[in-house]
């Protein structure tokens, strides 16, 4: 019986620092990761993503809840997501955030010790948002209360405000539609590794596909030609992130928009964030 105790606390004190234990404040890493491999279109793992936000709306006193966009985390305070996720905010209607937790339903909170949840305290939609083009389409939600960082909960690393990301592969993620208007939703999180390319090659592919796409140095594309792999409705707000050579990530994108869902020559638009960083600092920084 006392050898059966010992296994049994040694066991419990295993789960309780997997769960628990801090990591380090900086970005970009995840500690509770193990291998740097990046797949395709498929289930993230946990603390794969651990930058990844779900924003939850919540009806009828909190009856009702629903996710309606991604998020990034930036700060113990702070997170990115897109602006046309909070354009249309309710005053009757509360938002929080979801955090730590590769699984999509607020349910599963309750077999999670990961999940992190934080009320909204405020949200910064950039001043320049144009809801009919979607372009500046970025904002900043200020939570009620910081959070501590985990093994399952980091920030993700800003870029500089010049920082380029034309070439590179990225991985975007979220619980978003995996085929467009299947809305059969996945409960664990998803990504999916896509090329970012230059603005012009992505205009003459909206052109062979008959679309007429005019996109703003603050915006980019990326994905393949021939389709297959994308971000989809669901995904929005999401982070696009790039690993850098030091082997910290770095957020490049916002996932903002894009015609169908892996179609080809009909790439995915992203907010790109290195044109909102003066902003994105001056925010925090006065708020």
């Amino acid at each position: 019986m006392a050898i059966r105790s010992l296994i049994l606390a040694a066991i419990l004190f295993y789960i309780q620092q997997t769960e628990s234990a801090p990591a380090s404040p900086v970005c970009g890493l995840r500690p509770g990761y193990q291998t740097g491999r990046i797949v395709g279109g498929e289930n993230a793992v946990r603390g794969q993503v651990p930058w990844q936000a779900l924003i939850h709306e919540y009806k009828l006193f909190g009856l009702v809840s629903y996710a309606i966009c991604g998020g990034v985390v930036i700060d113990p305070q702070w997170v990115l997501t897109a602006a046309h996720c909070t354009n249309k905010w309710r005053l009757i209607t509360s938002y929080k955030v979801l955090m730590g937790d590769i699984r999509r339903s607020y349910l599963s909170a309750l077999i999670s010790s990961s999940r992190v949840t934080r009320s909204v305290d405020s949200t910064f939609m950039h001043p320049d948002f144009d809801a009919t083009n979607l372009h500046n389409d970025i904002a900043l939600i200020k939570l009620d209360e910081p959070v501590e960082y985990t093994r399952d909960l980091q920030p993700i690393c800003l870029p500089t405000d010049d920082e380029s990301f034309i070439g590179m592969d990225a991985m975007a993620s979220g619980w978003g539609q995996v085929k467009y208007m299947n809305f059969d939703l996945p409960q664990v999180l998803q990504m999916v590794k896509v090329p970012i390319m230059d603005n012009g090659e992505c205009e003459r592919m909206y052109a062979r596909a008959g679309y007429y796409q005019k996109l703003l140095p603050s915006q980019f594309c990326a994905g393949l030609q021939q389709g297959q792999k994308d971000a989809c409705e669901g995904d929005s707000g999401g982070p696009l992130a790039v690993q850098k050579d030091d082997g910290r990530f770095v957020i490049a994108g916002i996932i903002s928009n894009g015609i169908n869902c892996a179609a080809p020559n009909l790439p995915g638009v992203y907010t790109n964030v290195s044109s909102f960083i003066p902003w994105i600092l001056k925010t925090i920084s006065e708020n």
